[in-house]
């Protein structure tokens, strides 16, 4: 490839938002039993949940990647078979999650239905995607490749490319309702 000037290359496109679906946490707490949410394990997806709250959530859900893809990637989803994944995360007092990707899916989210509490931990850390990129450098250069740490409120909404490890720092409260979404992108 031939090119002039500065490519800017292999960016890593993540999208901090927000939005509400209104009644989502209260019908959360009244269908799911939170001691035991469903996982992502398996067959499970909070989508085939047909009920407002959950249809409003995969529409917003849908439209963001939409825009997010579309003014990022200059890709318009509609041109695919798309299915979306969806599910709770755990939320107890000193839960965390280890370092992981979502393997399969192109673009990941978690969108917070509850997440009020200040000071209590439990952030999401994303992970720079090229392995080992600092090598070499001194300290200096590390800004370019520190991880990116968001401190969710209610009502954030967050994307990323699904190749990109992350992980939940300890979270030190009673509560909090979280859910991951993956988009799968299928060729028609």
């Amino acid at each position: 490839m031939k090119f002039k000037g500065i490519h800017h290359a292999w960016s890593t496109p993540i999208e901090y938002n927000r939005f509400n679906i209104a009644g989502l946490s209260e019908h959360i707490l009244t269908y799911y039993d939170m001691n035991n949410p469903p996982s992502d394990l398996g067959n499970y997806n909070i989508f085939d949940k047909d009920c407002k709250p959950i249809n409003d959530l995969k529409r917003c859900a849908y439209d963001n990647f939409k825009n997010h893809i579309k003014y990022m990637y200059h890709v318009d989803i509609d041109t695919y078979v798309t299915t979306m994944k969806g599910w709770i995360t755990g939320h107890g007092n000193n839960y965390s999650m280890s370092i992981h990707n979502h393997s399969g899916a192109q673009f990941s989210a978690v969108y917070y239905a509850m997440a009020e509490e200040d000071n209590k931990g439990g952030a999401l850390v994303l992970h720079d995607p090229r392995s080992n990129a600092n090598r070499g450098f001194d300290d200096r250069f590390q800004p370019h490749f520190k991880q990116i740490k968001i401190q969710p409120k209610t009502n954030d909404y967050v994307i990323f490319p699904s190749h990109v490890y992350h992980h939940v720092d300890p979270f030190y409260s009673q509560f909090r309702i979280a859910i991951p979404i993956d988009l799968y992108l299928f060729e028609d």
